[in-house]
């Protein structure tokens, strides 16, 4: 018996061995598929911006898609709610580019952070607008809620888009659709335009 037992523990020495051999070969592999994906991910995001520096020769007019800057304030919000207040063109209109001008460096301020974290209905966490932010508060009960929208919608745009650099960024965007374009979107657009002739 003893012989019996001792071909058993060798048979699962070999055994230990071949599986040991098996698992340092699928890190092997998934090392080289992370590289590859790694890759592939960086050519994308390089033909990305490519594609969007490119883009902004184009006129959006003319094409459902565009670039649009996430995360930069809508100026129209602005601008009539200091109609409405002030009631002189030139006034209002100066009112309301500063009054712009300094909600979008308070968006970029890194400092100011008027989000809170909540656990959604699966228990994932999630960031919202902090609506008791002292800030907010202010310019709701001040400028009235387009401008409190406008300043929310674009606080979420950056956090989405650019968290860490909290500046505005440029997106693909579907106009028509009202919402990110996809690379394929913007290629097929290209190849209509290169068959068009001139």
């Amino acid at each position: 018996m003893e012989v019996n037992s001792s071909d058993e523990v060798n048979a699962l020495v070999n055994r230990l061995k071949e599986k040991d051999e098996e698992l340092e070969h699928l890190k092997n592999l998934n090392q080289i598929l992370l590289m590859k994906e790694r890759t592939s991910n960086d050519e994308l995001v390089e033909a990305h911006k490519i594609l969007i520096n490119g883009w902004k020769a184009f006129s959006d007019k003319i094409y459902a898609v565009g670039i649009k800057r996430m995360g930069e304030l809508d100026p129209k919000p602005f601008k009539d709610a200091c109609y409405k207040k002030y009631q002189i063109t030139a006034v209002a209109e100066e009112k309301a580019l500063r009054l712009c001008s300094l909600w979008q460096s308070r968006l970029t301020n890194p400092s100011w952070h008027p989000f809170k974290v909540v656990q959604n209905g699966s228990g994932e966490a999630k960031e919202i607008i902090n609506e008791d932010d002292e800030q907010l508060k202010k310019l709701k009960r001040k400028y009235g809620s387009e401008v409190y929208v406008s300043v929310c919608q674009a606080l979420k745009e950056v956090n989405e888009h650019n968290p860490s650099g909290r500046y505005p960024v440029g997106v693909l965007w579907d106009y028509k659709e009202n919402k990110r374009a996809t690379l394929k979107e913007a290629i097929d657009i290209i190849l209509k335009m290169k068959m068009v002739p001139s």
